[in-house]
């Protein structure tokens, strides 16, 4: 299990890598249901549920990573019954986000061909806009629903932070982020809070964006260039932003000024995005997770799988919930 899990509802859903959607019950782990969309593709992206429309939803990849446009399904939550189905052009492998009853996700493509950012009707899989250029979007979108705006990084060659119009597409603003090397782009997603935009980028700084202008409020590196952090930030109650490297630290940053309060190294690379609950975070590196003292960076404890795994862990009602690469599904009663 490659991806992240979410939950709705007392249901815990994670998709596999070879194209399934398990839905768990959220205590017993018992497997509720499984849809299978019966095609050669497998799943790089992590599913998204709204309970407001009772609607889980699932991208898919074309095998072999040949670009071959890829199938997006909308299944009922509880059952697990197919909805309906849409074909988008080249990969999708952005996390999805849902607000105002529609979806968003990005699609990419390593030749760079015209890709999207959609804006899909959550019921009836119309889509509403789309938004086309030659760079990929690899990351989470993040919206701000009070402002009616969503925002995403954008990919090489033309690598950015964009905010646009969630009604329309139309381009708010655009913040050109600095590339040294090749593949500088911002490959993470985007956490918005507090009239704030946090994305990092694989030139090893994390950037902070004025939410309304799209101007600089700080940066900060915490990275070699093109070894930087590719996870997407949690931003925890006390105000600060805690986000992974692929060299294998753990930061903490004052959210507001960029300064770094501590770092934690962990066994190896942090392709996952932390989450932050109770003073404690959690986060996937290779094989372990680990749970830190948020406060301090110390290592409260780690636990040791069978697999690597780029699942990025939830915390909900008291349970830790996090996919193993060796195809376990994990339920920790903390």
């Amino acid at each position: 299990m490659k991806d992240s899990p979410v939950y709705a509802n007392g249901i815990v859903y994670i998709a596999t890598m070879d194209g399934l959607l398990n839905a768990y019950n959220a205590t017993s782990g018992v497997l509720l249901w499984s849809f299978n969309p019966h095609s050669t593709f497998r799943n790089y992206s992590a599913p998204v549920v709204d309970p407001a429309t009772g609607l889980v939803f699932l991208g898919t990849v074309g095998s072999n990573d040949e670009g071959i446009p890829s199938p997006y399904y909308a299944v009922d939550a509880q059952t697990g019954v197919l909805q309906w189905s849409e074909i988008l052009n080249w990969h999708q492998v952005s996390f999805p986000t849902v607000a105002f009853k529609t979806l968003y996700l990005g699609t990419s493509h390593l030749d760079h061909n015209s890709c999207s950012i959609y804006a899909i009707d959550e019921v009836s899989g119309q889509i509403r806009w789309q938004y086309t250029t030659d760079d990929g979007f690899w990351g989470a979108i993040g919206v701000d629903t009070n402002t009616n705006t969503i925002f995403s990084g954008v990919g090489n060659p033309n690598a950015a932070v964009i905010a646009l119009n969630a009604t329309t597409g139309a381009v708010v603003w655009n913040y050109p982020v600095p590339q040294y090397g090749p593949d500088d782009d911002v490959g993470s997603g985007i956490t918005v809070t507090n009239g704030i935009v946090y994305a990092s980028s694989k030139n090893g700084r994390v950037y902070a964006l004025h939410e309304d202008t799209g101007t600089l409020a700080w940066s900060t590196p915490i990275g070699q260039d093109s070894n930087g952090d590719i996870s997407t930030q949690a931003v925890s109650d006390n105000g600060t932003l805690y986000v992974g490297t692929i060299s294998g630290n753990l930061y903490a940053l004052n959210a507001l000024t960029g300064a770094k309060l501590w770092k934690t190294h962990a066994a190896s690379s942090i392709f996952s995005s932390p989450a932050v609950a109770n003073g404690v975070v959690y986060f996937s590196s290779f094989n372990k997770i680990y749970a830190l003292n948020a406060s301090t960076g110390a290592i409260l404890w780690n636990y040791l799988t069978g697999a690597n795994s780029y699942s990025s862990p939830i915390v909900v009602n008291g349970w830790l919930y996090w996919g193993s690469g060796d195809g376990t599904f994990y339920g920790f009663s903390l």
